[in-house]
């Protein structure tokens, strides 16, 4: 917590904390005085009234009566109205109310008066944000920064306002930062990746500009069109870029991608061993490759490329996966339990791993390792949906974003 500065009567610190759970916003205030430490001309500038005044303010804030709280406030600044703290928090009390452009002048009138006091920056770039006028965001949330660098609140809402500007390389860098306070947040990643997006058919955009003949330009532009869903013009961009270079590493893999969205298996399959073919380094195509041709019954068409994949990579834990699943389809139940022993060896939480390797133990009769196996697996599962339960509800969980958004 943060003691509030900026008036002569400087006995009484006005410590102002924002914390969320859930959607409650909790301010906490505390006023502390020694009115055997006050000086005359302290006593001069805030007059007994003015500290009660004050005092049942913070009150009201702190209890949630906010309606009273800005009536308080307002009476106060009747009586001193060079006290900053008492704009703060009157801006606060018009924040809580959703009254955002009423808190503006509010919170710009605190920080006239002391330049110090960061909530002020910070709850002023927040409402600018929340009245949709990110331009004006941008200077306060940097000055909250420049008071206090490591505020991942004032991280958050910079990168938004820099988002909605079009300043992507900064928006990133302070969405990273927010992303990495609170990583449970799901929305805050979201922030990320959009403007990751945005930045990179920004550069799309100008490669394509500069160059429209280029096939980077058809195949950035294809990314682009994939991450945001519109797959049929994705997959225009992405032959139109093979068009020009039919040997342009990644093309065919996106290609097969989006063929496996559409639940399109043999040209999925066409498109991923032209890219093998390309790239016989793809071991992500491989693996993708081999798991249609196990689906569609072609075990013995990826027997091979899968051995020469694991003998090339024995680290690559997806080739072992399959490998398993191809020997299962085979009844060699026995080197199943080899590969699919290699595959949680290499990936320890893969939970289907466990499964199979659970069914091929029963297969072969050895019921104890079947049943630590199934044991693991469905552990694994369980621990999987869990977590995933947690990160839905805490997807509003930074500190300031929950109430801020409702």
């Amino acid at each position: 917590m943060k003691a509030l500065k900026g008036h002569p009567s400087s006995h009484i610190e006005v410590i102002a904390q924002h914390r969320m759970w859930g959607s409650l916003l909790v301010f906490v205030f505390s006023m502390i005085a020694s009115p055997a430490l006050v000086s005359a001309e302290q006593n001069a500038s805030l007059s007994p009234r003015a500290q009660t005044i004050f005092l049942a303010g913070t009150t009201d804030l702190k209890d949630g009566s906010f309606p009273a709280a800005v009536s308080a406030f307002k009476e106060f600044l009747k009586l001193d109205d060079r006290f900053a703290p008492a704009y703060l928090n009157l801006g606060l009390a018009y924040h809580s109310l959703k009254q955002y452009e009423k808190a503006i002048p509010a919170f710009k009138k605190a920080l006239e008066l002391d330049g110090q006091l960061q909530s002020a920056a910070l709850f002023l770039g927040i409402d600018y944000c929340k009245i949709n006028s990110p331009e004006e965001a941008v200077k306060p949330l940097e000055m909250a920064l420049t008071l206090r660098p490591q505020d991942s609140d004032a991280h958050l809402w910079r990168g938004r306002a820099l988002l909605a500007k079009g300043v992507y390389p900064e928006a990133i860098f302070h969405s990273q930062k927010a992303a990495e306070a609170y990583p449970q947040d799901l929305s805050l990643l979201y922030d990320l990746s959009r403007a990751h997006l945005l930045l990179s058919q920004q550069i799309s955009e100008r490669i394509y500009q500069n160059n429209p003949r280029s096939d980077w330009a058809h195949f950035l532009l294809g990314q682009a069109y994939q991450v945001e869903g519109k797959n049929d013009l994705a997959i225009i961009q992405f032959r139109q870029a093979l068009q020009l270079n039919p040997r342009l590493r990644g093309a065919h893999a996106a290609l097969g991608d989006l063929y496996l969205k559409k639940q399109d298996f043999h040209d999925a399959e066409e498109e991923f061993k032209k890219e093998i073919e390309i790239n016989p380094y793809s071991y992500r195509v491989v693996c993708q490759l081999a798991d249609i041709l196990i689906q569609t019954g072609k075990v013995d068409d990826t027997m091979p490329l899968l051995e020469k994949t694991a003998m090339m990579k024995p680290s690559l834990g997806c080739a072992h996966y399959e490998l398993g699943r191809a020997w299962m389809r085979k009844v060699q139940f026995q080197k199943a339990v080899v590969h699919l022993g290699k595959a949680v060896a290499l990936n320890p939480t893969y939970a289907p791993a466990y499964v199979l390797l659970g069914q091929s133990y029963m297969k072969l009769g050895e019921v104890s390792k079947a049943q630590a196996a199934f044991q693991r697996g469905r552990s694994l599962r369980n621990q999987q949906l869990e977590q995933l339960h947690e990160n839905i509800v805490s997807s509003g969980g930074s500190s300031s974003q929950s109430a801020l958004q409702n």
